[in-house]
């Protein structure tokens, strides 16, 4: 469980998919990746009483930084944290 507080210090440099909509006070580990049609996020977040794991992979995208696939990232990341919050 050690390595796992290591990581809840991390934040990816690029905080526009699954960290953008969770509020700054909660720690978001997370693992961002790109390619030429695929874009993705994967994070741990250390939701106060309920953390969870979140991996959205999005394929046949354009790839660029105005994506609707960095939205839909961030509309699933709300979603998802909002159940957890309930």
């Amino acid at each position: 469980m050690s390595h796992l507080r290591a990581l809840q210090k991390t934040r990816a440099k690029v905080d526009d998919r699954i960290s953008y909509p969770i509020p700054d006070e909660i720690e978001v580990a997370h693992k961002i990746g790109n390619l030429s049609n695929v874009v993705n996020d994967t994070a741990i977040v250390f939701h106060p009483t309920k953390p969870y794991i979140l991996t959205v992979l999005a394929n046949n995208v354009d790839g660029s930084d105005d994506s609707y696939a960095y939205t839909v990232i961030r509309q699933i990341s709300k979603m998802v944290y909002d159940f957890q919050s309930r």
